[in-house]
């Protein structure tokens, strides 16, 4: 015969039990929530990276259209328009899936980045290389500027930048620029800064959006998630840097980029004071450094 005192005991073991139960049960719960949302955040990524690239063909196919237009008609030259007006149409049918994919998604965490010896000098020239997506480019001098940096990460938030800028500055009535200027800050004569300053000659950025532009999940575009410039800054914050937006004195969104350089020790140790060998842009008009 079961005493009292023993089955408030085993009552007590059954509660505990019961109450263990349940924690695995809701472990269990929680740790398939993370794995859905770790998936659905490594789609946004890719389908954010696919979107980019599916803009830089855009911007090719039109600047083929201008090229086929501008040239005398030669035997075949309707057959080549028929074709790169059907590319166009596969694109702007790939871009709505993408949108709804997108728009199904959530954001995602910090980037994971591969921290690699680089220039970031480099960088910006693959992503502002002349004619890129049909828009003129003013471009300083660009210095050999040695980093510890993601190239790809990197240069996936410039063409995000770049993406914003092309967007800002459609339907307007003077002709697309964009300019980047490269400074070094030696104010440290150790540890120095490269400042990279992009503007353009859209519409800028409204005073009420300036707090918020970089804030997940805002956005003043109808088909818009919120994810780029979020991501921009998460990559840059990610390589120990800053970027700043406002608008330029002459008109057009600003971007701002702080990005720490490898100090001057260790750049000295390493023997990377000299610039490498690299093929370097030769200027396109005048002598002002105007690219276009």
């Amino acid at each position: 015969q079961i005493e009292n005192e023993d089955g408030e005991d085993l009552e007590a073991f059954a509660g505990l039990l019961a109450l263990s139960i349940e924690n695995v049960r809701l472990q269990e719960s929680l740790a398939e929530e993370k794995r859905i949302e770790d998936w659905r955040e490594v789609t946004e990524s890719i389908a954010h990276e696919v979107g980019n690239a599916l803009f830089e063909v855009k911007g090719d196919i039109n600047k083929l259209r201008e090229s086929l237009s501008a040239t005398a008609s030669p035997a075949g030259v309707e057959n080549i328009t028929l074709l790169v007006d059907e590319l166009a149409n596969g694109v702007g049918e790939t871009e709505k899936v993408f949108r709804e994919f997108r728009l199904s998604t959530r954001l995602p965490n910090f980037p994971q980045l591969e921290l690699k010896r680089l220039d970031l000098s480099d960088v910006l020239r693959n992503v502002f290389e002349p004619g890129r997506g049909g828009c003129r480019t003013e471009i300083s001098s660009l210095p050999y500027l040695p980093i510890l940096g993601d190239a790809t990460k990197l240069g996936g938030a410039l063409r995000e930048i770049r993406k914003n800028a092309l967007e800002s500055m459609l339907g307007r009535t003077d002709p697309p620029l964009m300019r980047i200027k490269v400074t070094v800050d030696q104010t440290d004569t150790e540890n120095n800064d490269a400042i990279v300053e992009i503007t353009d000659n859209g519409c800028g950025i409204p005073d009420r959006a300036m707090p918020l532009i970089f804030k997940k999940g805002w956005t003043t575009k109808a088909d818009g998630t919120g994810r780029g410039l979020p991501s921009v800054k998460a990559v840059i914050e990610g390589h120990k840097g800053r970027i700043f937006a406002d608008n330029s004195p002459e008109g057009g969104a600003r971007f701002t980029i702080r990005m720490p350089m490898i100090p001057v020790h260790e750049q000295r140790s390493q023997g990377a004071t000299n610039e490498p060998n690299r093929r370097s842009w030769q200027p396109i008009g005048s002598a002002t450094g105007v690219r276009s």
